[in-house]
């Protein structure tokens, strides 16, 4: 198994920042030896890493993996990441196929801004389109979903600046030719943001509302 320049820390196959496929982690510290949890059943080993890319820190979390057997053995095989501090940004599973998928390669090409921006602005219609605003374009979608109180006055002007962002880098600007990867951030924060508000929300609502009559 590949390691994060730390036999103790299995590499991760994308920074939770930035997303660069099999990025490079530089180790600032690591616990010296295994860390024995109350019980006396698993030893733990924490570090702090950062990205070579875009030099953000990582907190990681390994434990042994398996039990007692184990506890005093500090082979690498014995112990996989459990934790990572922060998360990678996740799709939830309520989207729209197409949103999702579209959603997913935003969030894996932030590093790529220009085109992590272009796709996460085709979540945003996906999402429009699986509420039937299939009619014109984007811009013609987003103003119809505030119309017909799918979406809010500020989540439409929102929208609206997703769909100029995504149109700056289609249409080449000579004085900001690219976006960077702090934009295609905030794009893809409204395209979950948005998702979160149209599926996620009503698909909890659905579940709590079944399991109350069923109560």
């Amino acid at each position: 198994m590949s390691k994060i320049n730390d036999p103790h820390f299995h590499r991760l196959a994308r920074c939770p920042h930035c997303s660069v496929a099999n990025p490079l982690f530089t180790n600032h510290y690591h616990t010296p030896e295994p860390i024995i949890d109350a019980e006396g059943a698993f030893g733990k080993r924490h570090g702090l890493f950062t990205c070579t890319t875009c030099a953000e820190a990582i907190l990681v979390s390994s434990r042994q993996v398996s039990a007692k057997l184990f506890k005093h053995n500090d082979s690498p095989e014995f112990f996989e990441i459990k934790v990572v501090v922060p998360h990678a940004p996740a799709v939830d599973e309520d989207l729209p196929e197409s949103a999702k998928n579209y959603l997913q390669q935003a969030i894996d090409t932030q590093n790529s801004p220009d085109a992590s921006i272009v796709v996460a602005a085709s979540a945003v219609d996906a999402m429009l389109r699986a509420k039937g605003l299939t009619i014109g374009s984007l811009y013609t979608r987003i103003d119809a979903a505030e119309k017909n109180n799918i979406i809010t006055g500020s989540m439409a002007q929102w929208a609206h600046a997703v769909r100029l962002e995504a149109n700056n880098v289609r249409h080449v600007d000579d004085e900001n030719p690219h976006a960077t990867r702090e934009q295609a951030q905030q794009v893809i924060q409204f395209a979950q943001a948005l998702g979160t508000f149209l599926f996620t929300l009503q698909a909890k609502i659905d579940v709590g509302l079944e399991t109350a009559t069923a109560s």
